[in-house]
C-alpha cells in the first residue's frame, strides 16, 4: 500500500480545484513558470509546436476567476518532440519570459535546443536562439531549465557531442534572460562513458544559491537515480550521489525519471526504481511511496510539493513534504469520468505555486489541467 494512502486525511480540506487551459484544442507537455508581478505562463505542445498561454492578471486564490491571454505560437516552422517529457520548459528572469524546447525534424533543426524570449508579458518572441553549441548535440531531447537567484538562467541536457553512442550531462547559463547563452560546459560524464541514454533529467534552482540535478546513471551494470549539486549556483558540481538504498540492474533503459526541490539549503528528492517511488533527503532520510511514475516536485512558500501518476494506468497524486520527513496528502479534484492525468509540472515563484498536467480520455489528444497550490482560499 502507498504511503499517502497510509497517512490521516487533511482535516477541513476540500479537494483542490482543477481548470483547463488551451481551451481551443488539445495540448501537451505543460510546463509553468510565475513572473515576478505573480502573472502565471504555461508552455505546452500542440501539433509539435510549442505554443504558451498567459494569465492577464496576478493570480488569485480562486483559479476560476482567472482569464489567459489567445494561445501564442512561438515558432510554426519549427518541430519539436512534444512526448515523454520531450517538450518545452519556461522561466522569467531579467524581466523576460524564457522558453526552451528540443527540436524534431529532419534537417539542420533537428536534435538541438532552442530557447526563445519575451520582453512583452508573452505577446510577441524573439527569433529561436541555440543553446547548444555543438550542432545536433541534443537529441535525445531531454533538458531543463530553473532561474536562479541571481536572475541569471541556467539549462541542463542530455549531450552526444563527446560520445554519438552515449550521453554526457552538458551546460550553459544566460546572464541576460535569454538574450544570449554562454559557452557549453560538462557537468557529468559518467566513467562508463554514458549516463542512462533515455531518462529525463530534472533541474531545480534554491533560493540559497545551490542547483541541482536529478538523472539516472548507468554504473556497472545498474541504472540508479544520482543526484549532482552545487553550491556555486550550478558554476561547478561536486560528485554525484545515488539517491536511495536499492540498486536497479537492467541492461536497458528504464524511461524512469526523478524529480527534487530545495528548501533553504536542504535537498529533496523523489527517486525511481523498478517502477517505484521514494522520497528522499541524502543522508538524512528516505521514505517510500509506492508505485509511481513520471514525477514532479515543486517549492511552496514553507513546505514542497510533489505528484506523481500511480503506475501506467492509476490516479495523479498529489502532496507536500517538509524537509524533516513530515509527508501529507493533498487532496486534488476528481478528473471527469473516463479522463486520466499524467506527465505533472510544477511552477513556482513570487509567493505562488501551481501544478500543471496532461489530461485526455482515452486515446484521444490531450488537454492541459492547472491546479493552484499557493495562495489558495480554504474553507
Amino acid at each position: 500500500m502507498r504511503l499517502l494512502m497510509l497517512l490521516a486525511p487533511v482535516v477541513g480540506s476540500d479537494p483542490i480545484p482543477v481548470v483547463r487551459l488551451f481551451v481551443d484544442g488539445p495540448a501537451a507537455q505543460p510546463t509553468a513558470a510565475f513572473a515576478p508581478d505573480g502573472r502565471l505562463h504555461v508552455a505546452a505542445v500542440r501539433d509539435r509546436r510549442v505554443w504558451v498561454v498567459g494569465s492577464t492578471d496576478r493570480v488569485p486564490e480562486d483559479p476560476a476567476r482567472l482569464s489567459w491571454s489567445a494561445p501564442v505560437s512561438l515558432a510554426p516552422d519549427l518541430p519539436v518532440p512534444g512526448a515523454m517529457r520531450r517538450g518545452p520548459r519556461i522561466a522569467a528572469a531579467k524581466g523576460a519570459i524564457v522558453v526552451t524546447c528540443p527540436t524534431a525534424g529532419r534537417g539542420e533543426s533537428e536534435g538541438n535546443l532552442f530557447s526563445f524570449r519575451s520582453t512583452d508579458g508573452g505577446k510577441t518572441w524573439s527569433a529561436p536562439l541555440a543553446v547548444n553549441d555543438a550542432p545536433r548535440s541534443a537529441g535525445e531531447g531531454f533538458h531543463d531549465l530553473a532561474a536562479l537567484p541571481d536572475g541569471e538562467l541556467f539549462v541542463a541536457w542530455l549531450d552526444g557531442r563527446s560520445n554519438p553512442r552515449g550521453q554526457e550531462i552538458w551546460a550553459a547559463r544566460s546572464k541576460d534572460g535569454g538574450e544570449t547563452w554562454s559557452r557549453n560546459v560538462r557537468a557529468y560524464a559518467s566513467p562508463e562513458k554514458s549516463v542512462c541514454e533515455c531518462c529525463p533529467i530534472t533541474v531545480t534552482a534554491g533560493a540559497e544559491g545551490g542547483v541541482g540535478i536529478v538523472f539516472r546513471n548507468s554504473l556497472a551494470g545498474a541504472r540508479d537515480p544520482y543526484l549532482l549539486l552545487s553550491k556555486r549556483e550550478g558554476r561547478s558540481f561536486g560528485s554525484p550521489v545515488k539517491l536511495g538504498k536499492g540498486t536497479w540492474r537492467l541492461a536497458a533503459c528504464p524511461m524512469m525519471e526523478g524529480a527534487l526541490a530545495f528548501s533553504g539549503d536542504a535537498v529533496v528528492c523523489l527517486a525511481g526504481r523498478e517502477g517505484r517511488l521514494e522520497l528522499v533527503r541524502p543522508g538524512s532520510w528516505e521514505k517510500t511511496l509506492g508505485a509511481g511514475l513520471r514525477p514532479a516536485m515543486g517549492a511552496g512558500k514553507d513546505r514542497l510539493f510533489f505528484a506523481y501518476r500511480e503506475g501506467e494506468s492509476g490516479p495523479l497524486l498529489l502532496g507536500s513534504a517538509s524537509p524533516g520527513g513530515d509527508v501529507e496528502p493533498l487532496p486534488l479534484a476528481r478528473p471527469p469520468a473516463g479522463f486520466s492525468r499524467d506527465f505533472p509540472a510544477f511552477g513556482c515563484g513570487a509567493g505562488r505555486a501551481a501544478l500543471v498536467f496532461e489530461e485526455r480520455e482515452g486515446n484521444a489528444p490531450s488537454r492541459v489541467g492547472l491546479a493552484l497550490l499557493e495562495p489558495r482560499r480554504r474553507s
